[in-house]
């Protein structure tokens, strides 16, 4: 019995993860990844098309918006 309560839970902390680090837009494109990451047909990105993309997914516009705004 606890071993699928401990296999239920890796489960879900391994799409927490898959999801929180690789966002996606579409089903389809959840599907694509997992078949890419299955078979082998890595693409081999620049360093620095990884970085900006890091840096792109770290921006977020502010939940409620700023009545003043400290400058110094």
């Amino acid at each position: 019995m606890w071993r699928t309560a401990a296999v239920a839970a890796l489960l879900a902390v391994t799409l927490h993860l898959l999801i929180s680090y690789y966002p996606m837009d579409t089903p389809v494109e959840a599907v694509r990844i997992l078949t890419d990451y299955l078979f082998g047909q890595r693409v081999v990105r620049e360093p620095e098309e990884l970085v900006a993309e890091a840096w792109d997914s770290l921006i977020r516009e502010p939940s409620k918006g700023w009545s003043r705004v400290a400058v110094g």
